[in-house]
């Protein structure tokens, strides 16, 4: 697997949680879509993105992702197994991971996204730049940028969309709770870009979605 990995400064760092543990569908980490563990689509797909620094996976430590660590190992995938951070604090791995490379921006894409979109990346973390620079006062009224469609906030869950913290906000965020809920995000000081067009999910939730996923890659994503 070819990953792009760039030396330096790391202003904007992608950070995917995933998990083997799903209790949905156990083990859909390393589920193979089109001749490619499904992880291995998410981190090339955001390993395209133009502003991109390093792409991270964030794993639960725990012997039940042992696999997973196993494959990412193998694979020369760079990853995190935090210590002391339950299962379902998924935030928790993001913000150790974030204390790590110390990024001014912070990419959430999850694990279970391999349609995720590289361009989509790229708009997020270009627009959120782009407002912060705007002007003094906007550095402290955008601190994140999601995705949504119409009055529904963050449509990451469904269809897996990006989305884009600094690095301070999720580090407080990640402090006081494991889950952003949609309440969370609309009172949270952010944007929203709006999502045009007629969705379709394309996260891989259950095993029947791995067909339906498949279905919609014509190809896939190339390495």
């Amino acid at each position: 697997m070819k990953i792009s990995k760039r030396s330096g400064t790391i202003e904007t760092l992608c950070v995917i949680p995933a998990r083997m543990t799903s209790n949905r569908f156990p083990g859909k980490a390393l589920v193979e879509i089109r001749g490619k563990p499904m992880i291995q689509h998410v981190i090339e797909r955001c390993s395209q993105s133009l502003f991109v620094d390093k792409v991270v996976v964030a794993i639960p430590n725990n012997k039940g992702n042992k696999p997973l660590a196993v494959w990412l190992r193998k694979h020369k995938a760079d990853y995190m197994a935090p210590k002391g951070i339950s299962e379902n604090n998924v935030l928790g791995r993001i913000a150790a991971v974030v204390d790590k490379y110390n990024p001014a921006l912070v990419v959430r894409v999850n694990g279970d996204s391999p349609l995720v979109m590289p361009d989509l990346i790229d708009r997020a973390v270009r627009d959120i730049k782009m407002f912060r620079k705007a002007g003094p006062a906007n550095q402290n009224t955008c601190v994140y940028l999601g995705y949504k469609f119409g009055q529904t906030p963050s449509v990451m869950t469904r269809y897996a969309a990006p989305e884009v913290f600094t690095a301070n906000a999720l580090r407080l965020w990640a402090s006081a709770i494991e889950h952003v809920t949609p309440n969370g995000y609309i009172e949270t000081l952010g944007m929203f870009i709006e999502m045009e067009g007629t969705p379709f999910p394309t996260v891989v939730d259950t095993p029947s979605d791995v067909a339906k996923v498949a279905f919609r890659m014509e190809e896939p994503c190339s390495s």
